[in-house]
């Protein structure tokens, strides 16, 4: 579920009511890089005192400190619940561990090799399912 209230303009596009708020408080559109922060951290909270601009990269490092960035429910996701799969890779870390993408279990880190080009530190699967991988795509020479 979508955590952001949508108000529906009247052109037909929607957009977030918090960063309506935000336009209409500065007098003009956002830029891209400028991202609307809740404060509090409830995001049906839209009063202006609790809204602030602030960048990506300071909003990833706030959410990182509360250490509330990529949370999900865990039982969503044992239970199959749908999600592109973009989506899962951006909260595939959680607080039992990580999960998977290819068996799709939550293990713990040690189960991962460590990969420096991902945003996480670790490859997208674990230590087993690379190995079953590999074994199916084995090219054997004569």
């Amino acid at each position: 579920m979508y955590p952001y209230k949508k108000i529906k303009l009247s052109n037909g596009k929607t957009i977030d009511e918090h960063r309506l708020v935000m336009e209409k408080h500065l007098c003009r559109k956002l830029k891209r890089n400028e991202w609307v922060h809740h404060i509090n951290g409830n995001k049906k909270d839209n009063r202006i005192e609790n809204l602030k601009i602030i960048s990506p990269s300071e909003h990833t490092k706030k959410h990182h400190k509360e250490g509330n960035l990529y949370k999900f429910k865990l039982n969503d996701l044992i239970k199959g619940a749908k999600t592109k799969s973009k989506n899962i890779r951006k909260k595939r870390k959680i607080k039992e561990g990580y999960l998977c993408n290819f068996c799709k279990k939550v293990k713990s880190i040690e189960a991962f090799h460590k990969d420096k080009y991902n945003w996480s530190g670790l490859k997208t699967y674990c230590k087993e399912c690379i190995k079953i991988k590999q074994k199916k795509h084995k090219v054997f020479k004569l």
